[in-house]
């Protein structure tokens, strides 16, 4: 991920992104203007919807603590 940015699938927005390892998949973040990757959920195939409705639903206080990351 450090090296390529564009790992993984896409989901309804360009930044938010799946790579699947195995069994597993993993959800993270991509925040190209800060140089910033944020890892935000793991799923099997059972729970892949729900876990991709909640990283949705989440993605202001995503974007409010990777900011406020960043400042510290």
């Amino acid at each position: 991920m450090k090296l390529n940015s564009n790992l993984g699938k896409p989901l309804n927005y360009e930044y938010i992104r799946e790579k699947k390892i195995g069994s597993k998949r993993i959800y993270f973040l991509v925040y190209k203007d800060i140089c910033l990757i944020l890892l935000v959920a793991t799923s099997n195939k059972k729970t892949q919807q729900e876990t991709i409705e909640d990283i949705k639903k989440y993605l202001d206080e995503y974007r409010k603590y990777v900011y406020r990351y960043i400042k510290n």
